[in-house]
Protein backbone atom coordinates (compact mmCIF):
# COMPACT_ATOMS: atom_id res chain seq x y z
CA UNK A 1 0.00 0.00 0.00
CA UNK A 2 1.06 3.57 -0.58
CA UNK A 3 0.89 6.56 -2.88
CA UNK A 4 2.57 5.88 -6.22
CA UNK A 5 2.93 9.62 -6.78
CA UNK A 6 5.42 9.81 -3.89
CA UNK A 7 9.07 8.85 -4.23
CA UNK A 8 9.00 7.29 -0.75
CA UNK A 9 6.60 4.63 -2.03
CA UNK A 10 8.98 3.66 -4.81
CA UNK A 11 12.02 3.73 -2.52
CA UNK A 12 10.27 1.22 -0.27
CA UNK A 13 9.35 -1.00 -3.23
CA UNK A 14 12.85 -0.93 -4.68
CA UNK A 15 14.53 -1.65 -1.33
CA UNK A 16 12.07 -4.42 -0.46
CA UNK A 17 11.71 -6.27 -3.76
CA UNK A 18 14.76 -5.29 -5.86
CA UNK A 19 12.75 -5.71 -9.10
CA UNK A 20 14.44 -6.35 -12.42
CA UNK A 21 11.35 -5.20 -14.36
CA UNK A 22 8.54 -2.85 -13.36
CA UNK A 23 5.37 -2.87 -15.45
CA UNK A 24 3.80 0.52 -14.80
CA UNK A 25 0.10 0.26 -15.65
CA UNK A 26 -1.55 2.44 -12.99
CA UNK A 27 -3.11 5.68 -14.21
CA UNK A 28 -5.90 8.20 -13.91
CA UNK A 29 -7.89 7.29 -17.02
CA UNK A 30 -10.86 9.67 -17.20
CA UNK A 31 -10.76 12.34 -19.91
CA UNK A 32 -13.43 14.31 -18.04
CA UNK A 33 -11.48 14.30 -14.78
CA UNK A 34 -8.34 15.38 -16.64
CA UNK A 35 -10.12 18.34 -18.25
CA UNK A 36 -11.83 19.47 -15.03
CA UNK A 37 -8.91 18.87 -12.65
CA UNK A 38 -5.59 18.82 -14.55
CA UNK A 39 -3.67 18.73 -11.28
CA UNK A 40 -5.36 15.46 -10.31
CA UNK A 41 -4.54 14.00 -13.71
CA UNK A 42 -0.92 15.18 -13.47
CA UNK A 43 -0.60 13.47 -10.11
CA UNK A 44 -2.11 10.28 -11.50
CA UNK A 45 -0.23 10.09 -14.79
CA UNK A 46 2.99 12.12 -14.64
CA UNK A 47 4.08 12.29 -11.02
CA UNK A 48 4.30 8.48 -10.49
CA UNK A 49 6.83 8.06 -13.31
CA UNK A 50 8.86 11.04 -12.14
CA UNK A 51 8.83 9.78 -8.55
CA UNK A 52 9.83 6.27 -9.64
CA UNK A 53 12.77 7.62 -11.62
CA UNK A 54 13.80 9.89 -8.71
CA UNK A 55 13.77 6.85 -6.42
CA UNK A 56 15.87 4.84 -8.88
CA UNK A 57 18.42 7.65 -9.09
CA UNK A 58 18.56 8.03 -5.30
CA UNK A 59 19.17 4.30 -4.81
CA UNK A 60 21.31 3.90 -7.93
CA UNK A 61 18.90 1.21 -9.09
CA UNK A 62 18.39 0.51 -12.79
CA UNK A 63 15.28 -1.64 -13.24
CA UNK A 64 13.61 -1.91 -16.61
CA UNK A 65 10.42 0.16 -16.59
CA UNK A 66 7.79 -0.82 -19.16
CA UNK A 67 5.06 1.80 -19.08
CA UNK A 68 1.59 1.85 -20.63
CA UNK A 69 0.88 4.77 -22.93
CA UNK A 70 -1.91 5.43 -25.39
CA UNK A 71 -2.09 5.84 -29.15
CA UNK A 72 -4.13 9.02 -28.63
CA UNK A 73 -0.92 10.78 -27.61
CA UNK A 74 -0.56 11.33 -31.36
CA UNK A 75 -3.82 13.29 -31.47
CA UNK A 76 -6.66 13.26 -33.98
CA UNK A 77 -5.27 10.98 -36.67
CA UNK A 78 -7.21 10.70 -39.92
CA UNK A 79 -4.91 8.64 -42.15
CA UNK A 80 -4.06 5.08 -41.23
CA UNK A 81 -1.99 3.16 -40.34
CA UNK A 82 -0.28 5.21 -37.62
CA UNK A 83 3.32 4.52 -36.63
CA UNK A 84 6.00 6.01 -34.39
CA UNK A 85 6.96 8.39 -37.21
CA UNK A 86 3.66 10.29 -36.92
CA UNK A 87 4.07 13.66 -35.23
CA UNK A 88 2.53 13.95 -31.78
CA UNK A 89 -0.20 16.54 -31.32
CA UNK A 90 -2.24 15.59 -28.22
CA UNK A 91 -5.58 17.41 -27.97
CA UNK A 92 -6.68 16.45 -24.45
CA UNK A 93 -5.13 17.12 -21.05
CA UNK A 94 -5.06 13.37 -20.45
CA UNK A 95 -3.04 12.72 -23.62
CA UNK A 96 -0.73 15.66 -22.94
CA UNK A 97 0.10 14.20 -19.56
CA UNK A 98 0.55 10.67 -20.93
CA UNK A 99 2.98 12.06 -23.50
CA UNK A 100 4.80 14.02 -20.80
CA UNK A 101 5.20 10.89 -18.67
CA UNK A 102 6.46 8.95 -21.68
CA UNK A 103 9.01 11.64 -22.52
CA UNK A 104 10.28 11.72 -18.93
CA UNK A 105 10.81 7.95 -19.00
CA UNK A 106 12.42 7.87 -22.43
CA UNK A 107 14.79 10.72 -21.56
CA UNK A 108 15.77 9.06 -18.28
CA UNK A 109 16.55 5.88 -20.21
CA UNK A 110 18.63 7.80 -22.75
CA UNK A 111 20.49 9.47 -19.87
CA UNK A 112 21.13 5.96 -18.46
CA UNK A 113 19.40 6.67 -15.14
CA UNK A 114 17.00 3.77 -15.74
CA UNK A 115 16.12 1.35 -18.49
CA UNK A 116 12.72 1.97 -19.98
CA UNK A 117 10.28 1.74 -22.83
CA UNK A 118 6.68 2.82 -23.38
CA UNK A 119 3.95 0.94 -25.25
CA UNK A 120 1.27 3.13 -26.78
CA UNK A 121 -1.80 0.93 -26.68
CA UNK A 122 -4.71 0.97 -29.11
CA UNK A 123 -8.24 0.09 -27.86
CA UNK A 124 -7.72 -2.80 -25.44
CA UNK A 125 -10.58 -5.21 -24.79
CA UNK A 126 -11.17 -8.63 -23.25
CA UNK A 127 -11.59 -10.11 -19.76
CA UNK A 128 -10.61 -7.70 -17.00
CA UNK A 129 -10.83 -4.59 -19.19
CA UNK A 130 -13.16 -1.79 -18.14
CA UNK A 131 -12.28 -1.46 -14.47
CA UNK A 132 -11.14 2.17 -14.72
CA UNK A 133 -13.03 5.31 -15.71
CA UNK A 134 -16.53 4.87 -17.12
CA UNK A 135 -15.50 6.05 -20.58
CA UNK A 136 -12.84 3.32 -20.80
CA UNK A 137 -13.42 -0.28 -21.78
CA UNK A 138 -16.35 0.79 -23.94
CA UNK A 139 -16.38 -2.34 -26.09
CA UNK A 140 -16.65 -4.66 -23.08
CA UNK A 141 -19.57 -2.64 -21.74
CA UNK A 142 -21.26 -2.83 -25.13
CA UNK A 143 -20.77 -6.61 -25.17
CA UNK A 144 -22.18 -6.86 -21.66
CA UNK A 145 -25.26 -4.79 -22.52
CA UNK A 146 -25.86 -6.77 -25.70
CA UNK A 147 -25.76 -10.06 -23.79
CA UNK A 148 -28.34 -8.70 -21.34
CA UNK A 149 -30.66 -7.93 -24.24
CA UNK A 150 -30.20 -4.19 -24.07
CA UNK A 151 -29.94 -2.44 -27.40
CA UNK A 152 -26.56 -1.35 -28.71
CA UNK A 153 -26.23 2.39 -29.28
CA UNK A 154 -23.76 3.97 -31.69
CA UNK A 155 -23.09 7.67 -31.26
CA UNK A 156 -23.31 9.74 -34.42
CA UNK A 157 -22.71 8.13 -37.80
CA UNK A 158 -20.39 5.44 -36.43
CA UNK A 159 -17.69 6.22 -38.98
CA UNK A 160 -14.64 6.80 -36.71
CA UNK A 161 -12.21 3.89 -36.94
CA UNK A 162 -10.60 2.02 -34.04
CA UNK A 163 -8.00 -0.72 -33.74
CA UNK A 164 -9.16 -3.24 -31.13
CA UNK A 165 -6.35 -5.27 -29.57
CA UNK A 166 -7.15 -8.25 -27.33
CA UNK A 167 -5.86 -8.24 -23.75
CA UNK A 168 -3.81 -11.45 -24.17
CA UNK A 169 -1.88 -9.82 -27.01
CA UNK A 170 -1.27 -6.73 -24.88
CA UNK A 171 0.11 -8.85 -22.04
CA UNK A 172 2.38 -10.60 -24.55
CA UNK A 173 3.57 -7.21 -25.82
CA UNK A 174 4.61 -6.10 -22.33
CA UNK A 175 6.49 -9.34 -21.75
CA UNK A 176 8.18 -9.03 -25.14
CA UNK A 177 9.23 -5.45 -24.39
CA UNK A 178 10.83 -6.45 -21.11
CA UNK A 179 12.52 -9.49 -22.63
CA UNK A 180 14.01 -7.45 -25.50
CA UNK A 181 15.53 -4.68 -23.42
CA UNK A 182 18.64 -4.32 -25.55
CA UNK A 183 16.51 -3.12 -28.46
CA UNK A 184 13.48 -1.55 -26.73
CA UNK A 185 15.34 0.61 -24.20
CA UNK A 186 14.82 4.34 -24.69
CA UNK A 187 12.06 3.93 -27.28
CA UNK A 188 8.29 3.95 -27.51
CA UNK A 189 6.16 1.70 -29.70
CA UNK A 190 2.66 1.68 -31.18
CA UNK A 191 0.76 -1.47 -30.23
CA UNK A 192 -2.27 -2.71 -32.16
CA UNK A 193 -3.48 -5.25 -34.70
CA UNK A 194 -3.17 -3.13 -37.82
CA UNK A 195 -6.83 -3.70 -38.70
CA UNK A 196 -9.23 -0.82 -38.28
CA UNK A 197 -12.96 -1.21 -37.64
CA UNK A 198 -15.46 1.62 -37.80
CA UNK A 199 -17.53 1.94 -34.64
CA UNK A 200 -20.57 0.97 -36.70
CA UNK A 201 -18.86 -2.20 -37.95
CA UNK A 202 -17.53 -3.16 -34.53
CA UNK A 203 -20.76 -2.61 -32.62
CA UNK A 204 -22.82 -4.35 -35.30
CA UNK A 205 -20.54 -7.39 -35.08
CA UNK A 206 -20.94 -7.39 -31.29
CA UNK A 207 -24.73 -7.20 -31.60
CA UNK A 208 -24.80 -10.06 -34.10
CA UNK A 209 -22.53 -12.31 -32.04
CA UNK A 210 -24.36 -11.56 -28.80
CA UNK A 211 -27.61 -12.44 -30.53
CA UNK A 212 -26.15 -15.73 -31.74
CA UNK A 213 -24.85 -16.57 -28.26
CA UNK A 214 -28.13 -15.86 -26.45
CA UNK A 215 -30.66 -16.69 -29.14
CA UNK A 216 -32.15 -13.22 -28.79
CA UNK A 217 -31.70 -10.61 -31.54
CA UNK A 218 -29.97 -7.42 -30.38
CA UNK A 219 -31.16 -4.10 -31.76
CA UNK A 220 -28.59 -1.52 -32.84
CA UNK A 221 -29.43 2.18 -32.97
CA UNK A 222 -27.58 5.32 -34.02
CA UNK A 223 -28.15 8.15 -31.55
CA UNK A 224 -26.94 11.71 -31.06
CA UNK A 225 -23.93 12.33 -28.88
CA UNK A 226 -25.15 12.97 -25.30
CA UNK A 227 -22.91 16.03 -24.92
CA UNK A 228 -20.28 17.94 -26.85
CA UNK A 229 -17.72 15.22 -27.63
CA UNK A 230 -13.98 15.73 -27.55
CA UNK A 231 -12.31 15.99 -30.98
CA UNK A 232 -10.36 12.83 -30.09
CA UNK A 233 -13.59 10.83 -30.43
CA UNK A 234 -13.53 11.47 -34.19
CA UNK A 235 -10.07 10.07 -34.84
CA UNK A 236 -9.46 7.26 -37.32
CA UNK A 237 -6.85 4.84 -36.07
CA UNK A 238 -5.21 1.60 -37.06
CA UNK A 239 -1.75 0.71 -35.78
CA UNK A 240 1.43 0.09 -37.69
CA UNK A 241 3.25 -2.08 -35.16
CA UNK A 242 5.94 -3.22 -37.58
CA UNK A 243 8.71 -1.51 -35.59
CA UNK A 244 7.78 -3.47 -32.46
CA UNK A 245 7.47 -6.67 -34.48
CA UNK A 246 10.93 -6.19 -35.97
CA UNK A 247 12.36 -5.33 -32.56
CA UNK A 248 10.77 -8.10 -30.48
CA UNK A 249 9.05 -10.56 -32.83
CA UNK A 250 5.67 -9.68 -31.31
CA UNK A 251 2.51 -9.42 -33.33
CA UNK A 252 -1.17 -9.55 -32.41
CA UNK A 253 -2.48 -13.10 -32.67
CA UNK A 254 -6.17 -12.61 -31.87
CA UNK A 255 -8.42 -11.24 -34.61
CA UNK A 256 -11.33 -9.03 -33.64
CA UNK A 257 -14.05 -11.60 -34.32
CA UNK A 258 -12.22 -14.25 -32.29
CA UNK A 259 -11.60 -11.76 -29.50
CA UNK A 260 -15.27 -10.84 -29.32
CA UNK A 261 -16.15 -14.55 -29.18
CA UNK A 262 -13.71 -15.04 -26.29
CA UNK A 263 -15.06 -12.00 -24.48
CA UNK A 264 -18.65 -13.21 -24.83
CA UNK A 265 -17.68 -16.68 -23.59
CA UNK A 266 -15.92 -15.15 -20.58
CA UNK A 267 -18.88 -12.98 -19.60
CA UNK A 268 -21.37 -15.82 -19.99
CA UNK A 269 -19.18 -18.20 -17.97
CA UNK A 270 -18.71 -15.64 -15.19
CA UNK A 271 -22.48 -15.26 -14.84
CA UNK A 272 -23.07 -18.97 -14.19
Amino acid sequence: DGDIAEAEFWVSCLETYHPDIIFHLAAQTSLAVAEKTPDVDFRGNVQPIKSLIDACIALKARPCIVSAGTVTETGVTTQTPVAESNLDNPVTVFDQHKLMAEQILIQAAKDDFVQGTCLRLANVYGPGVGVGASERGVLMRVIGMALKGDGVRVYGDGKPVRDYVYIDDVVAAFLAAGASLETTNGKYFVIGTGRGWSLQEAFTLVADKAGEATGNPVDIENVEWPSEPSPIEFRNFAADSSAFHITTGWQAETGFEAGVDKSIAFILASEK
